[in-house]
Formats: C-alpha cells, sequence, structure tokens
C-alpha cells in the first residue's frame, strides 16, 4: 500500500514481467478499465525498455540470441498454469468481487495491491452498506492482522499538496521523493499566488441545486469558475507552447455533466492541451499536471473541514474574487441569471418558446439568497418581479440543512 506516486502501479507491472521472465503466468484483477489500462501502460512501458536492453546485448552476442529464441519458443508451446493473482485497487474493491478470480482452480498466491486509505469500495444501497458488504478483502486481511508493506516514498505530488494526506492518513510516515522538491517542480502555470502548487478556492457566491433529472447536486457558479481557470490555462499553454494535461474531478455527477456541456468539445483538436472531467472513483490512479477538485459544500463532511482548516493555517486558502479573471466569471453568472429571469417572463428563453414559460417555476425555486436579493428592485420588466413575488416558500429552496447532502455524493 502507499499515497498516490508511491509506485505502486509500477510495482504491479515490475511482477508481471518477472514472472513472464520466469514462464509463471499470472492473472492481473482490478475494480475498472482504467486501473487495467494503466497497468498495460506501465508494462509495455517497462517491456519496451528490456528489449532495448536485450537487444544491445544481442548485437554482440551471438549466442545470447540462440537462448533467447528458444526461451521464445518454449514459452509459446507450453503454457504454463495460472498460478498467481494480482488484484490491484485492491482496496476499491467490494470482497464479493475480490472471490470471483479465487475461484480460479489454480491459484495459488494472492498478491493483493491498493490502500485502504484512498478511495474505498462502493456499494449504493444502505441496506447492504450496514450489512458491510462495501467491505473489501484488503481492509478484511489488514483487520485481522496480516502485514502490510508500506511504499512510504512519493513521486508525484509536490510537498504542499502531500502535506496533509501525509499527516491525516499516514502518520507523517511518507516522505517526498527528491523530484518533488525541485524547484522545477513547483512551476506556476498561472500568474499570481493564488494559482501556486496547491491552492484553496473559496467560492462565496452561488449555492448548491439539485439536477432534475439525477437529483445530484450542482453548483453552475463553480461551473464557471472552473472554466475560466480551464480558459486561462489554455492560454498559458498557447502562449509558452508546453503541452499540459488537466484533470477535474468532482463526488457528483451532476456538477461532472454540468462542467463537461460548459466545456464542450473545445478542446478536443487540441494536441497539446488536454482536459479530461469525471467523478472521483473515474479517475481513481489517474495523474495529470494539475487537478482542479470541484467539490461543492458539505457540511457534514469533517474531513473536507479539516482540510480547509489546514490550508487557512498554512497560508494556502484565497477568495475566489481576489482574482479578477474569477471575479468578472462569477458576475457573468449573475447576469446570465437575470437575463434568464426576465426571459422567463416574457417567453424568450429558447427551452420555452414552445411551453408555458409559468411551466418552468420550479427552476427558480434552487435560486440562491444572494441572487435573489440581486434581482430586488432591479428586474426590468413588471411580470418577472410578480412571478420572483408570487414564487411559493422560495426560502426553503435557497438553503440546505445540515443532513441535505446524507442522500447524495455519487461521483459515478
Amino acid at each position: 500500500m502507499g499515497p498516490p506516486g508511491a509506485g505502486k502501479t509500477k510495482t504491479v507491472a515490475v511482477l508481471l514481467l518477472e514472472f513472464r521472465k520466469n514462464n509463471r503466468r499470472a492473472l492481473t484483477y482490478a475494480p475498472t478499465n482504467t486501473a487495467i489500462m494503466q497497468k498495460l501502460e506501465k508494462l509495455f512501458s517497462n517491456k519496451e525498455e528490456e528489449d532495448e536492453e536485450e537487444e544491445a546485448v544481442m548485437e554482440n552476442n551471438v549466442e545470447y540470441k540462440k537462448l533467447l529464441k528458444g526461451r521464445n519458443d518454449w514459452v509459446l508451446t507450453v503454457m504454463a498454469p495460472l498460478e498467481t493473482l494480482v488484484i490491484d485497487e485492491a482496496a476499491q474493491l467490494k470482497e464479493c468481487e475480490a472471490a470471483l478470480p479465487l475461484q480460479v482452480p489454480s491459484i495459488k498466491h494472492a498478491i493483493l495491491i491498493g490502500d485502504e486509505c484512498q478511495l474505498p469500495a462502493v456499494v449504493e444501497s444502505k441496506i447492504a452498506d450496514e450489512a458491510g458488504i462495501e467491505r473489501s478483502l484488503f481492509e478484511r486481511l489488514s483487520s485481522l492482522g496480516y502485514k502490510k508493506h508500506l511504499l512510504n516514498v512519493q513521486h508525484r505530488m509536490h510537498p504542499s499538496i502531500s502535506y496533509f494526506p501525509n499527516s491525516k492518513f499516514y502518520s507523517n510516515q511518507i516522505s517526498d521523493g527528491p523530484n518533488v522538491k525541485t524547484k522545477a517542480y513547483g512551476k506556476k502555470f498561472l500568474h499570481g499566488p493564488m494559482f501556486g502548487s496547491y491552492s484553496f478556492i473559496d467560492i462565496n457566491v452561488g449555492k448548491e441545486e439539485k439536477d432534475g433529472i439525477t437529483h445530484s447536486w450542482k453548483n453552475m457558479v463553480e461551473v464557471d469558475v472552473v472554466v475560466k481557470i480551464i480558459q486561462n490555462l489554455f492560454k498559458a499553454c498557447v502562449h509558452s507552447k508546453e503541452k499540459i494535461s488537466i484533470g477535474v474531478i468532482s463526488p457528483y455527477s451532476a456538477q461532472v455533466a454540468a462542467i463537461e456541456e460548459k466545456i464542450g468539445r473545445d478542446y478536443s483538436n487540441c494536441n497539446r492541451f488536454n482536459v479530461k472531467v469525471c467523478s472521483i472513483d473515474g479517475f481513481q490512479g489517474g495523474e495529470e499536471d494539475i487537478i482542479i477538485i470541484s467539490r461543492l459544500v458539505d457540511r457534514s463532511d469533517s474531513i473536507w473541514e479539516e482540510l480547509a482548516l489546514d490550508a487557512i493555517n498554512r497560508s494556502f486558502c484565497y477568495q475566489a474574487d481576489e482574482d479578477k479573471d474569477l471575479a468578472n466569471a462569477m458576475a457573468s453568472w449573475k447576469m446570465d441569471t437575470k437575463i434568464y429571469i426576465n426571459d422567463l417572463a416574457v417567453g424568450k428563453s429558447s427551452n420555452l418558446q414552445k411551453t408555458n414559460p409559468f411551466e418552468h417555476e420550479n427552476e427558480l425555486l434552487n435560486m440562491d439568497d444572494d441572487a435573489l436579493e440581486m434581482f430586488e428592485g432591479s428586474i426590468t420588466h413588471p411580470r418577472a418581479k410578480k412571478l420572483l413575488l408570487t414564487l411559493p416558500s422560495i426560502s426553503q429552496y435557497s438553503s440546505h440543512d445540515d443532513n441535505s447532502y446524507e442522500d447524495e455524493e455519487d461521483g459515478n
């Protein structure tokens, strides 16, 4: 086990190569296609390096070439049984799922690679959750006292990022590799103190609303801020001509969908600029140059609160409106909402042209207090003013109680 960047994926690849060298067939199992593809990429990468070394030796050693050819022919003609099972992301795999590959009759050894401090196995049923179905085989063996080997050097996160998870989840047992301590690793892609190696950006405008179809949470102001950051990164990429990859993740499917819709296919044809938007579990094990987490507010999440306090104490917390572009993005949301309200009253919205505008009154109920206050005395169309005044029980929709997020943190 070990944190992101500790070398778990590479460990799997090296193990598989060693099995191959010794003519031992292994079955590799993982909970997601992403995890499998990452293992294959790392495996092929290591294999290419190995082949280059072999070719260098073969050029000056005819006997070795003969032996190598004989070994490969033997491997092709005599298939060894599957004796070893390698389960990657084992802590993310439910115990009942881990039992499936163990049914292969010839399996004699099982190697579990994962980290119970990261994303756990997920079940949607509360009954299944109460019954302990979400427990992984990794977690069970750990609770029974089986020894775990910790990969204690991470080579991916800047020290400012690794500080909190190291102290919170790994009891400060993780060391930062020399590569992440170099000055070049702390490179800033955007100007300003807000865009350093690690930033916690507080957006004090807008509130969460439930998507009408999936009943998942989203925050459209946060969407606009995320998109603006991506746009600025694209400009920086064009100017510097450097390759940049960005991962945007959120635990809420509605937020993921809203960000994807806002971005569209703007960067699909850019070779040097890649943007990947997905849920947290969908990104598990992924790696990009820049990670943007669109978290929304969750008052019930104590870990998130601790993370925010840590950012404040270490001076990594910023208000979004401290940056001119982000402030404009938030102001633009207010203006767009104001125009929508006016259009709603006169039936000009493209979504309302063929329907009764008052059939969509419920779309306004998710508006936050700031937005509603903004419209007082500033809406030009009298029918729009009347519409806002006659909406029933707006206050109950414009705020959330402490338990409002209990039913949804999907990320699926």
